[in-house]
């Protein structure tokens, strides 16, 4: 993000310093990143809490339902969109420890926000991610792109699996 938009002020939390610590050498060259220490599950003000777009990748698995949706709640007030990436699919199994397969959907919608979802097209180590786009509106596009992914999510699953005629 940084690197595509030079003249965006990004602010990077992160309730670890380590992680913290990471980004800033990463970032290093990039001067209009600004680094803080937030735990996202406290009643801690968001830093400059007036936001186009709040970004998470891969944060909200690690928390439970209800924070999450404290978290949601929280940045409804302060970004106008919240784009997140995350584990999501139907899972059947225990989940490892510190790690939820949530409905961000259902979460989404008890905030008060409409959201769209895509499916990312490869697995991360085995596992599902889909990127959602929340907000209070969303464009008529964006939710009609994400009712045609929909559609072709699910004609790609029915589909039989067709080798390639030199495989034949």
């Amino acid at each position: 993000l940084a690197r595509r938009y030079p003249r965006a002020e990004i602010h990077a939390l992160d309730i670890s310093a380590d992680q913290l610590a990471r980004a800033r050498k990463l970032c290093a060259i990039h001067r209009h990143v600004t680094f803080h220490r937030q735990d996202f599950c406290s009643d801690e003000p968001f830093r400059n809490a007036d936001y186009e777009t709040a970004v998470a990748v891969e944060v909200f698995l690690h928390q439970p339902p209800e924070a999450v949706l404290g978290v949601l709640q929280r940045l409804r007030d302060v970004a106008r969109f919240i784009v997140h990436i995350d584990w999501s699919e139907d899972w059947r199994w225990a989940t490892p420890e510190h790690a939820w397969v949530h409905d961000y959907r259902k979460l989404h919608e008890q905030a008060g926000l409409r959201c769209a979802a895509f499916t990312l097209p490869e697995k991360v180590d085995g596992l599902q991610q889909q990127l959602f786009i929340a907000g209070r509106e969303l464009a008529p596009a964006l939710l009609e792109l994400e009712r045609t992914s929909r559609e072709e999510d699910w004609r790609t699953m029915l589909s039989p699996n067709v080798l390639p005629a030199a495989a034949s």
